[in-house]
């Protein structure tokens, strides 16, 4: 039964194609328990097998302490951006990956304004329009997700925005740059004019807010995390 499920969770990931190591989490688990399993039933186990089977064992557990060693974020710059932020402000994070702002905001008791945890659709949305016959509905989506962000940066101003960037000192392969994405719009544009970039490293940019917005009535407005 546990070898079934584990061709079932292995097809799963293969189709969904989306190479994140945690989706192969339910198989792993499944291929582990199997293994357990076959080794607690058999009395009398070949030695291959008695040396291999703890080592196959030990693989999941080894890999999940170097993911924690050698995890990305929050990076020093990213600590770095947040420094000296009291609990309880807002700061607002554009970027394609979750984790940037999951990494600090609760950890540092932070407020997060927008219903985006993060922008990962805008790749899909930007390789549409470049399709022969592009979905209109992702179209539509991109009209949607940078009004909404709009709508609840001007509820709730970030005091600071993080934005993911390339590289200032050199272009790497695979480096995407969000902003120019928000940046044609208008209303995001004119909302952005309400702050100013104060730094610039590695991976980030930082904006602060510098002039106030005209509050829009409390009744329209999401209140943010």
């Amino acid at each position: 039964a546990l070898l079934v499920a584990a061709a079932g969770f292995g097809a799963a990931y293969f189709i969904q194609g989306k190479g994140w190591l945690y989706h192969a989490m339910p198989l792993v688990g499944c291929l582990s328990l199997a293994l357990a399993s076959l080794l607690a039933e058999i009395e009398d186990a070949p030695r291959s097998l008695r040396l291999l089977g703890p080592a196959l064992l030990a693989l999941p557990l080894a890999e999940a302490a170097q993911e924690q060693r050698a995890e990305a974020l929050p990076s020093p710059e990213l600590l770095r951006s947040v420094a000296g932020l009291p609990p309880g402000t807002t700061v607002g994070f554009i970027a394609t990956e979750p984790a940037l702002a999951w990494s600090v905001t609760l950890q540092r008791h932070l407020r997060y304004p927008s219903r985006y945890y993060g922008y990962w659709m805008i790749r899909a949305i930007l390789k549409n329009e470049r399709q022969q016959h592009p979905d209109p509905k992702l179209e539509q989506l991109r009209s949607t997700v940078v009004r909404q962000t709009v709508e609840d940066y001007e509820c709730t101003p970030p005091r600071r925005i993080i934005v993911a960037r390339p590289s200032p000192y050199g272009s790497t392969k695979g480096d995407f740059d969000i902003l120019p994405f928000f940046a044609a719009d208008p209303q995001f544009t004119a909302m952005l004019s309400h702050y100013r970039a104060v730094s610039r490293g590695e991976t980030l940019e930082i904006y602060d807010l510098m002039k106030p917005f005209d509050r829009p009535p409390a009744s329209t407005c999401r209140r943010g995390t």
